[in-house]
């Protein structure tokens, strides 16, 4: 066996009879596996934990640990927290709620209902189609975030097209029918 070969054999993990036939006939080989014998002697021993040391840290961290808070008042945060959640929700979902910025700036008569729309890009310009009634009037609403979108113009028949779509990165549409 080669002292390269013994050196790998040796860090794969090889039997001892396998490495002790090389180890008799070379003298730097038997030094690098002495070195190695001694550093492992050299950490085992200095990183053994004495036992008082863990008990004494095990007891300190004890003192420090609090206890468990009562179970009712885990129960009524979460309870709290959940009355909390319902809350917004029905705030969310309220259709008399109205957020800076959604207010419209086109007459209003009436209830409105969201249409759903198709847009397609064009060159410089985005198209919108929907399903609707020829003669029906629909709003088109345009923002930069869709908690910010104003009522652009009010559209008869069921398409739209936005002259100004190229001047914005992002731009949301939403359109309601009158």
């Amino acid at each position: 066996m080669s002292c390269e070969r013994f050196e790998t054999a040796l860090y794969e993990g090889a039997s001892p009879p396998e490495l002790s036939a090389h180890l008799k006939h070379c003298p730097s080989c038997a030094a690098i596996q002495e070195k190695l014998q001694s550093l492992d002697r050299h950490l085992r021993f200095n990183l053994t934990i004495d036992p008082q040391f863990v008990e004494a840290q095990t007891r300190m961290i004890s003192q420090k640990i609090q206890p468990a808070p009562n179970p009712a008042s885990v129960w009524g945060l979460r309870l709290a927290r959940l009355a909390l959640g319902a809350g917004f929700a029905l705030w969310l979902l309220s259709p008399l709620r109205n957020l800076p910025g959604t207010a419209n700036t086109v007459a209003t008569t009436g209830q409105m209902a969201q249409v759903d729309f198709a847009l397609e890009k064009r060159d410089d310009t985005i198209e919108l189609r929907w399903k609707g009634a020829p003669g029906r009037r629909y709003r088109v609403y345009r923002g930069s975030n869709p908690g910010q979108m104003r009522a652009v113009t009010e559209v008869n028949g069921s398409q739209w097209t936005d002259p100004t779509a190229s001047s914005d990165p992002i731009v949301f549409y939403r359109i309601e029918a009158r």
